[in-house]
This record gives structure tokens, sequence and C-alpha cells, in this order.
């Protein structure tokens, strides 16, 4: 409707201010280590990519890991004779090629060294990862070794947009890091108060990396606010959601912002779980 256009820009351009003052504040990552996915609904989430050097360290552990494991094992193994250096190889192939496939499924995406370091693979579309891709990234890391130490696969995650080595590449899938900030302190209201407008916010608003941060950025800044400031700020998020709901305008925005922050992150811990609750994928990731 062209009536509502002014507003929901008006919104839209007011919540974008308050991403720009929260990413200041929470030292978010430059625009050149995000990767940026387009969900069904139609909303840009954003994912903050891994770089070579946390990589690295992640594969250092993982390659630790496995040392020892070798060696523990090769200990009783030596009683064997020549079996023993039989079995002793076939382990060796199973933890190159299907200790990091068997992680990554079981673990959601994560190694113990990735899990370490915060990192999670994912497919490139920012949906979990399967076996199947696991496997094909996995299979091809001889080839990233090429010539010696991920000669070929260190060259590439320079050079590449989305620090992706050859399996990475092949199985479109990037190495994500997880936001590991703590939520931010919920708004001082009880449950009860909040139910009534949990149902006027669309999954695609509370997705919005843009809402996220205006969310967290006024919790955390509330108590410093005027009653009358906080109503100035929290006020293009009632706008937003009023033109895409029925949501009544008139509708307080503090308790709003409350209620936004339960759908978001969920209730304190002492109130339990909360039904239908949404995880934000933007958030460890705010991602997928």
């Amino acid at each position: 409707m062209p009536i509502a256009q002014p507003r929901a820009h008006s919104a839209a351009a007011a919540t974008s201010t308050a991403v720009g003052r929260a990413a200041t504040q929470r030292g978010e990552p430059r625009i050149d280590t995000t990767y940026t996915v387009v969900t069904p609904e139609g909303v840009p989430l954003e994912l903050r990519l891994a770089g070579p050097a946390a990589r690295a360290v992640a594969y250092f552990i993982d390659a630790m890991i496995r040392l020892v494991v070798v060696v523990v094992i090769s200990i009783p193994l030596e009683l064997l004779s020549g079996y023993g250096i039989g079995f002793l190889l076939v382990l060796m192939f199973v933890l190159e090629y299907f200790y990091f496939v068997a992680c990554e499924v079981l673990l959601d995406g994560q190694s113990p060294g990735k899990r370490v370091c915060s990192l999670r693979v994912i497919s490139a579309n920012g949906t979990p990862l399967t076996w199947q891709r696991s496997l094909i990234r996995n299979l091809l890391r001889p080839a990233d070794q090429i010539p010696f130490a991920y000669g070929v696969g260190g060259v590439l995650t320079l050079l590449g947009r989305h620090f992706q080595r050859l399996g990475d590449i092949a199985a479109s899938t990037i190495v994500v890091r997880e936001d590991t900030t703590p939520p931010p302190p919920p708004l001082p209201y009880p449950a009860d108060a909040l139910t009534p407008l949990l149902k006027w916010i669309p999954n695609d608003v509370k997705a919005m990396r843009e809402v996220q941060n205006a969310v967290d950025l006024y919790a955390r800044r509330r108590d410093r606010l005027s009653p009358a400031l906080r109503r100035t700020l929290a006020q293009p998020l009632v706008e937003l959601i009023a033109e895409r709901t029925d949501l009544p305008r008139d509708t307080e925005p503090d308790l709003l912002v409350a209620a936004l922050h339960h759908s978001i992150w969920g209730p304190p811990r002492d109130e339990g779980p909360t039904r239908g609750r949404a995880q934000p994928p933007a958030r460890g990731p705010r991602s997928p």
C-alpha cells in the first residue's frame, strides 16, 4: 500500500541505525569476512566465515588427537609383529579419511578441534552439513594436501572469496565461526505479559540480523535510557512489525522489544522452555 511504504521505510532506516551502533559496540566482523545467505522466506542472514589461521589451529588440534590415538594403539599392536603393522596401517587410513567425516556427522559439522575454536562446517546454502557433503569434502583432502602441507588447499583458501579449500568447493560447504557472545539480559516483564505479543512476531522478522542487533543493543542499554528515549528507540520496531501484521500501532514499544527478546533468545533459564521457541541462525551462528 502506498501509505504504508514511507512508514516501513522509516522503520527500516531507524532499525539500520541501531544496527550500525550495535556493530560498533560489539566489534562485528568486517564485511569481507561475512557470508550472506537468503532464506526461503527472503530474509538475508549473515554468517561469519572462518579464516585460514583459525582453521589451521583447529586442524592442528585434531592432528594431535589422531596422533595420540595412533601412539596409544600402536603399543599393544607391536606384540603382534607383522599383523600389528597391518592393523596400524588400516587404523591410520581410517583416521585420515573418516575421522573428520564421523566427527562432522555426529557433532553437527564440528570436530573436536573445530569445537575448541568455535568453528562449524555447514552447507553453502546455510543448511546443516549432510553426511554426503562431509564425505565429499574429506575424501578430497589428499588433493588439498598436494604437494605437501595443504599446499593446494592453503592457496585456494587464501585466494578464495569464501576461504574454501578444494574439498569445500566440490562439496559446496563453508566453515563459519560460531558467535559465543552471551545473549543480552531479558527485559523485566513476566512471561504472561509477553505471551499475547508473541503471536504477532513473524519468523522472518525475528530472523533478521538488523532486528536481532537492534534488540541486543536496546536490551544492553535499556537501564541507562529514560522512558521517553526508550519509546523513541523502540517505536521503529513496532512500525516494522505493524507493517507486516495486524499488530496495533499503539503497542507499548518497550513491551514489544521484551517480546522480541523472548521470541529470539527464549525465556530466562528459571522460566523453563517455551513452546515454539525459535533459535535465530545468526547467533552462533546468528547462523545456520
